[in-house]
């Protein structure tokens, strides 16, 4: 009797259906295997972009993970007080958290930093199949989870340590459980219970989203356009809110207790803008004056998304399109929206009307809006960056998908393969690009873990992307400003410290006695920079050693 509940459990693993086909599942798990493998090939790590995004997030995860992390410097703040940018990035626990705790079991390495994002990517793919099941059938949710699997955008940040693909995660996640609540029927009280429980679910998913970056507010828009589109609010839904307030709660009450200020999140993103506005060369159109005013955050321009997702926006110096995150994707996008408009299928409504909302949004609507300040009534702080546009995938991918099942097969088959090929080229070139910029201090790390034990000087950042790759085993330093402190010991100079730090930065943090290096220190290893097939003024890593 003992074998019959293990010839069930075995009919429920069974890949095939009862007319011998094989099951959806078990195709979707082909997908993720797939997608896993194409992401580790393409494997990219950390790229210290985007303003030192990921060095930051690093070093506060490891500071974690070694019970270090102190939020109590935080208490009685004066008004006056004005962050640092980066200490915006403190209050991202669940991108930095997850790291700490792979840290902590496997030390201080590339992979243990990106391990969650890859798992996050990877259950993006399941969450895209069952919400495309939902609103079509199961082969509209396979095409868009497969599409999903070589998306360049996804691929290219699922080995990333940075917080889009965690908030992109729990937006769609906690949107198809909002969805499910919506679609279940039958007994009242049964239903009523389950559905508070999704709903609650749902909400807890936003919350969580909250704790990788604010921006998890977008999941806003998808609400009305959802409310515009349904015309129908029920009172169990509030339990969506609960679910979001559960997490807020919580982590307000955290910081009232270590900091007294409840909203101490809140008050310190608001700082950072109000320290970008007073420090940073921001552009600024007084729109209307003294009523509207638009401050264009970290190089943002009015149009910028829809030249990006097309591929015609040049990038910031010689490094001319060197990134494609999306391909020929968004061209099938556009496209497969006319489409179903045209055709009406009404099914297609909600999510086109999800897509639109948020890109209109994202390109002309506010990161931030504040009253009565800098001299206008209202001023918008829009800042615009291409992996924001990881919200939009979902929706966006679901929608090419549903337009491929209504081609003809043999026209289907052929766009999905210039999709395909045409995805690989952009991924390969795009993650060229960025490890180039780290790829010359990886190779002096191991070389550096192969000799003997001495010390290591290099620049701050080169010394913090050392630490990383040779797992805190070597003693590595910064620069002393008096260079006779330097004995018995490895000098790393020049060399790539990322992708988008430029040659003129590299240069101003150099130590004057690096320019002309004595000669008592000799020359071990001399590192290619392929960084200079993007910018010819980049240099060679050099590796010295001192008596």
């Amino acid at each position: 009797m003992f074998n019959i509940p293990k010839l069930q459990l075995l009919k429920k693993l069974n890949p095939k259906d009862k007319k011998g086909k094989y099951k959806a599942e078990f195709w979707l798990l082909l997908i993720v295997l797939f997608a896993l493998a194409l992401r580790l090939w393409f494997f990219v790590g950390l790229v210290y972009t985007d303003e030192q995004d990921e060095g930051i997030y690093l070093r506060t995860a490891l500071t974690t993970s070694e019970g270090r992390m102190d939020f109590s410097k935080y208490a009685n703040l004066p008004k006056s007080f004005l962050p640092n940018p980066s200490e915006a990035f403190d209050f991202r626990t669940m991108v930095y958290y997850p790291p700490s705790i792979m840290f902590r079991l496997f030390g201080l390495n590339e992979f243990s930093a990106i391990f969650f994002s890859l798992v996050y990517s990877l259950l993006g793919i399941i969450v895209i199949f069952y919400i495309a099941k939902l609103f079509f059938n199961e082969k509209v949710g396979l095409l868009a989870a497969f599409l999903l699997s070589f998306f360049p955008l996804d691929v290219l940040f699922s080995t990333r340590l940075m917080p889009d693909i965690v908030v992109s995660f729990y937006m769609w996640l906690g949107m198809l459980l909002f969805f499910i609540a919506e679609k279940i029927k039958g007994n009242k009280s049964h239903w009523y219970k389950k559905n508070i429980l999704l709903y609650f679910l749902s909400g807890l998913s936003f919350g969580l989203g909250y704790l990788a970056k604010i921006s998890i507010f977008l999941v806003l828009i998808l609400f009305v356009a959802y409310f515009f589109y349904t015309r129908k609010v029920k009172f169990v839904q509030l339990f969506v809110l609960l679910g979001f307030l559960a997490v807020f709660i919580s982590e307000g009450l955290y910081f009232a207790a270590s900091t007294g200020d409840f909203f101490l999140n809140y008050h310190i993103s608001n700082g950072v803008y109000d320290n970008k506005i007073k420090y940073d060369n921001i552009d600024n159109i007084n729109l209307i004056p003294n009523i509207l005013r638009i401050w264009y955050l970290d190089g943002s321009t009015q149009i910028f998304y829809l030249p990006t997702v097309l591929g015609i926006l040049a990038l910031r110096g010689e490094a001319l399109n060197s990134m494609n995150y999306f391909g020929l994707f968004y061209y099938l996008v556009f496209f497969s929206v006319a489409f179903l408009l045209c055709k009406k299928v009404k099914r297609s409504y909600l999510l086109v009307l999800s897509l639109i909302s948020i890109f209109l949004y994202l390109e002309l609507g506010p990161t931030f809006l504040r009253f009565f300040e800098h001299g206008s009534l209202i001023n918008f702080l829009i800042l615009k960056k291409a992996r924001i546009l990881m919200a939009l995938t979902t929706p966006a991918l679901i929608l090419v998908s549903l337009f491929l099942t209504k081609l003809k097969y043999k026209i289907s088959t052929m766009m999905i393969l210039i999709l395909f090929l045409s995805s690989l080229i952009a991924i390969n070139t795009t993650r060229d690009f960025f490890v180039s910029g780290v790829s010359s201090i990886k190779e002096a790390a191991n070389f550096l873990e192969t000799q003997p034990d001495r010390s290591i000087y290099a620049d701050h950042m080169a010394a913090g992307m050392l630490e990383v790759y040779l797992g805190n085993k070597k003693r590595i330093s910064g620069f002393p400003s008096d260079e006779t402190a330097i004995k018995d010991a490895y000098i790393v100079d020049y060399g790539s410290r990322g992708m988008d730090i430029s040659p003129q930065a590299i240069e101003s943090i150099r130590p004057k006695y690096l320019r002309n290096a004595t000669n008592e220190w000799m020359v071990v290893k001399v590192i290619n920079n392929p960084s200079k097939k993007f910018a010819k003024n980049y240099k060679d890593l050099i590796i010295y050693s001192s008596k």
